[in-house]
C-alpha cells in the first residue's frame, strides 16, 4: 500500500506523517485486524477464513460488515458454519464534542453466538475490537506494517471526518 511506504519513510525521515484513509484503505486495514481474531481461533482448533468484509464511513462514523467461514475437524468430519459480525467505529469525544484521538466500537454482534458447541466467535473477536480495545489492534496493525517498512510508531491519534475519511496522525522513528 502506497500510503504506508510514504508514511514510513516520513516517520524514518521527519519523526511523524499523517494520513486520511478511505473507505477501501481502511477495509484493507479491518481485514488484518479481523485476521487477528483468526489466529486466536487458530490456536483453539478452528479454521477460520474471511468471505467478505465491507467498511463504510458516513458522517464521523465507521461501519464494518464481515463474514467468516470457520471450521472445526473432529475425528473424521470437518464440519463448517458461517459467522457473521458487525460493528460500528466512532470517535471517542470530550466535553465539547471534539474528538479525543481514540476511537471506541459500538454495537458490535456476532452470529452465532456459539459454533462447534463449545466456541463462541465473538470471544475471539471482542478482544481485539470492542469498546476502546480497536485502538491498540489499529496500532498494533498499523506498527507491524511500520516496522516491516523500517520504522516504528511510538503514538498514533485516529479521527473519523466530516469527509468519509479516518484520519490518523503518527509519530514515531526510524528503527
Amino acid at each position: 500500500m502506497q500510503l504506508l511506504e510514504s508514511g514510513a519513510a516520513q516517520l524514518r525521515k521527519e519523526g511523524s506523517f499523517t494520513v486520511e484513509l478511505s473507505p477501501g484503505d481502511l477495509e484493507q486495514t479491518m481485514r488484518q485486524v479481523v485476521a487477528q481474531s483468526e489466529e486466536a481461533m487458530k490456536k483453539k482448533g478452528v479454521a477460520a477464513k474471511i468471505d467478505n468484509l465491507g467498511v463504510q464511513i458516513n458522517d464521523g462514523r465507521g461501519a464494518v460488515i464481515t463474514r467468516v467461514t470457520a471450521s472445526k475437524k473432529v475425528a473424521f468430519l470437518n464440519p463448517s458454519s458461517t459467522i457473521d459480525a458487525s460493528f460500528s467505529i466512532e470517535n471517542v469525544t470530550d466535553q465539547t464534542g471534539n474528538p479525543t484521538g481514540q476511537l471506541r466500537t459500538t454495537h458490535l454482534e456476532v452470529q452465532p453466538e456459539t459454533l462447534f458447541v463449545v466456541i463462541k466467535p465473538k470471544d475471539f473477536l471482542a478482544p481485539h475490537i470492542d469498546g476502546e480495545n480497536v485502538n491498540n489492534a489499529f496500532k498494533s496493525v498499523l506498527d507491524a506494517e511500520m516496522q516491516r517498512r523500517g520504522a516504528r510508531i511510538n503514538s498514533m491519534d485516529m479521527a473519523f471526518t466530516q469527509d468519509n475519511t479516518l484520519k490518523i496522525a503518527v509519530t514515531g522513528s526510524g528503527k
